[in-house]
């Protein structure tokens, strides 16, 4: 890529920091049986992390690609390792931790589904079998319906990221050979053609925990599309950014609520917003754009974007028993208001948590993915972080 500035965009950090938050007072919002609209819909917040990680991938390879051309294939393992060694020691922890505790876990979600007349499935917080272990350590239990989601970890949207870094680097291999619009075009074709040839696997994930790539490959490719757009200029940038937002409106696995549509849509503007001074040439918009991106770069923002990933790891774990305990104790109060409280009691606990795996399991993973790589080739010069 051209254009490309070396450094951290620093709007992304408040962003992420954000999209953590709002799936951890959406969990808790749900939990507590309030309905708030957006705000309790996690899963688009999780959208939002897709749509970052898919610019992110396509600008950390633009800086990197005067060392590590994308065409070579000792680039590809270097790109997988850094993603591994970012991801898996963190998810590894936490996921022996949930697994220690699910059982314990599994009572206290019982209790918050009888409270809020759900249906509760067990097999979430009690399955120690080989098989599982075995799917989630290698990363592929997003693949198989039953397996998506069971554990107490909200790690269904792990296995879709590392299916994306998977294959990240021939979708953008082709995005750039025959354009991005085509391209992306192409492979939703592909994915409409799984639905006829595999219809039955890709019905089966549940809506709201769509966690194969083909559920939610437009996703991933409106934040690859909107960072391409950043390099271009005029009408050109503003067409890319119209078709990311396209892109993120298309429901690959179920009918969704309109307001969840626009809100997507709203996030891919505002994500191109964050990374593309004077999108639109307006003072109008610019001038609170410019404001937006000020404060997404705040440095207690870019705080909760650095122990985000922490955070959304380990949040269920806090969060789960304090919800239950609070509607039991407190059941008289407001829905929205033991809603409150819950999150306020187990953000206490969690950020303090979150910042422990940043500082002592994450960074740590990060060094030891670089100095893997360095083994492997040429040790990458760029000076932004993994």
């Amino acid at each position: 890529m051209t254009g490309v500035a070396p450094g951290r965009l620093e709007p992304l950090d408040g962003l992420r920091g954000l999209a953590a938050l709002w799936v951890f007072a959406g969990h808790a919002v749900g939990m507590s049986g309030a309905i708030v609209p957006v705000l309790g819909r996690p899963l688009l917040a999780v959208d939002l992390f897709m749509m970052l990680s898919g610019a992110l991938m396509v600008y950390q390879t633009g800086v990197r690609e005067p060392n590590e051309p994308l065409t070579a294939p000792s680039t590809w393992v270097r790109f997988w390792l850094r993603r591994f060694f970012r991801i898996a020691p963190v998810f590894y922890l936490a996921f022996a931790v949930a697994m220690i505790m699910g059982p314990w876990q599994g009572e206290f979600r019982q209790a918050i589904a009888a409270a809020n007349e759900r249906a509760f499935d067990w097999a979430r917080y009690n399955d120690q079998s080989p098989t599982n272990l075995f799917l989630h350590l290698s990363f592929i239990f997003g693949l198989v319906p039953a397996y998506a989601d069971r554990s107490p970890l909200p790690d269904w949207s792990i296995s879709l990221e590392m299916q994306f870094y998977l294959v990240f680097p021939f979708i953008l291999l082709l995005l750039r050979r025959i354009g991005f619009i085509a391209g992306s075009v192409v492979l939703l074709a592909g994915v409409g053609l799984l639905w006829l040839l595999v219809g039955d696997w890709m019905a089966a994930f549940s809506p709201s925990r769509p966690a194969a790539l083909p559920l939610r490959l437009n996703i991933f490719l409106a934040g690859m599309l909107v960072m391409r757009a950043r390099d271009l200029a005029g009408p050109p940038r503003l067409g890319l950014v119209a078709a990311a937002v396209l892109l993120a409106i298309i429901p690959l696995n179920t009918v969704e609520n309109p307001v969840e549509l626009v809100v997507r849509g709203l996030s891919v503007a505002v994500l191109a917003m964050a990374i593309i001074p004077g999108l639109i040439p307006s003072r109008l918009i610019e001038i609170p754009a410019g404001w937006g991106r000020t404060l997404l770069s705040w440095n207690p923002l870019r705080a909760l974007g650095d122990v985000s990933y922490g955070v959304y790891l380990v949040h269920l774990l806090v969060l789960v028993p304090v919800v239950a305990l609070v509607n039991d104790e407190l059941g008289s109060l407001p829905p929205l208001l033991r809603a409150a409280i819950s999150f306020s009691v187990s953000a206490a606990v969690v950020y303090p948590l979150g910042w422990l795996l940043y500082r002592f399991v994450e960074n740590p993973g990060i060094a030891a993915g670089r100095d893997v790589v360095s083994r492997v080739g040429p040790r990458n010069r760029s000076q932004f972080p993994s």
